[in-house]
């Protein structure tokens, strides 16, 4: 522990360079450590993605994607909250509309 009662900042080796990285208080810099470890692995997912926690592209969206998003989009709006729609679900359903 540091004298602010949190924890020291562990120095890390990643792609053979060392960072100093504070325990939960940098989450970009965390993002892109991952991203970079995940382009070191073969892809072994069925999509072809080497990362799990990736973000959907364009073309991901199907027609039961679409209705699962409407559904949800309308029972939000039923209980009185406003909806936050991913971009590509609103041009998709513009489209479609």
């Amino acid at each position: 522990m540091n004298g602010n009662g949190r924890p020291k900042a562990a120095t890390q080796t990643l792609a053979g360079s060392a960072e100093s990285v504070e325990p939960l208080a940098d989450t970009p810099a965390q993002l892109r450590r991952r991203r970079r470890a995940s382009w070191r692995l073969p892809p072994a997912l069925d999509d072809g993605h080497r990362d799990p926690h990736h973000l959907p592209d364009d073309d991901d969206l199907s027609a039961g994607a679409l209705v699962a998003w409407g559904m949800a989009i309308d029972h939000l709006l039923e209980a009185g909250m406003c909806p936050v729609v991913p971009v590509a679900v609103r041009r998709a359903r513009r489209s479609v509309a």
